[in-house]
């Protein structure tokens, strides 16, 4: 009797990747992209539309992904921080000019200081999120958000303001903590701490210009009747209050 030997190749999951649409907040995949490793390790596609890497051996990546109508993403990963059982990452991809936007989008477009970010602070609008929970800072890595509408806050920039002692600053929402419906990790804990009762946390909008300066955005939460932005650029004292002409393609002041 002969017996064939066979080797047992064990696939262990090493990264899963999830690409949304910054515009629409839903997945994207396909052809359209292009996701890989700078070590130029390739993923397996899930029909569901996730890119999984497996047996990756270096306990940091560079994650780039690239397409056509969105801008090229790069992102350093470190495996070792992730959750071993759902080693899931969310990319958000930005809109680039040959993206089919909708009548609906505003856009903001010009030319600054290479490499500086811009940033479009958005408070005239009644679509503010409030705590449910006061913020106490510290060491407080968690934000209790009432978000009846469900949306996908995860990855997205806010601007928390307080009423009362004029406290604001921005911050960035990592992971909605698995088994909870309003607790949200931070992704950097912030400075400040903010009470519930006074504080309203409204949406920002952010980009870094390009090696020649120039940079690109969307504005998918301005609304029609509402179009007053605050604008930040890094490197410049001044703050600047412009108003946009909606569903175009508008240039910095």
């Amino acid at each position: 009797m002969l017996y064939k030997r066979t080797e047992h190749i064990r696939k262990r999951v090493s990264l899963v990747v999830q690409v949304l649409d910054d515009v629409t907040n839903k997945m994207i995949y396909g052809s359209m992209l292009q996701v890989e490793l700078e070590s130029g390790e390739k993923p397996i596609q899930k029909s569901e539309g996730y890119y999984v890497f497996v047996n990756v051996q270096n306990p940091s990546v560079c994650l780039r992904i690239t397409s056509h109508q969105f801008v090229p993403y790069e992102e350093t990963i470190q495996l070792v921080d992730l959750n071993p059982l759902e080693p899931l990452v969310k990319v958000r991809l930005k809109p680039n000019r040959f993206y089919p936007f909708p009548q609906s989008i505003t856009c903001l477009e010009g030319k600054v200081r290479a490499g500086a970010q811009v940033r479009v602070l958005y408070q005239d609008t009644t679509e503010y999120l409030r705590l449910i929970r006061d913020y106490t800072g510290k060491q407080d890595t968690h934000l209790y958000i009432f978000n009846p509408s469900k949306q996908d806050l995860e990855g997205k920039w806010f601007q928390i303001v307080d009423s009362e002692t004029d406290k604001k600053e921005d911050f960035n929402i990592g992971k909605l903590q698995k088994g909870s419906e309003d607790c949200y990790e931070l992704s950097q804990v912030m400075e400040h701490s903010y009470q519930k009762h006074s504080s309203r946390i409204y949406p920002v909008a952010c980009v870094t210009a390009d090696k020649e300066g120039c940079f690109f955005m969307t504005l998918p939460f301005l609304e029609k009747e509402h179009t007053k932005v605050i604008i930040q650029v890094t490197g410049r004292k001044k703050i600047v209050e412009q108003e946009l002409i909606y569903g175009q393609i508008n240039s910095i002041v």
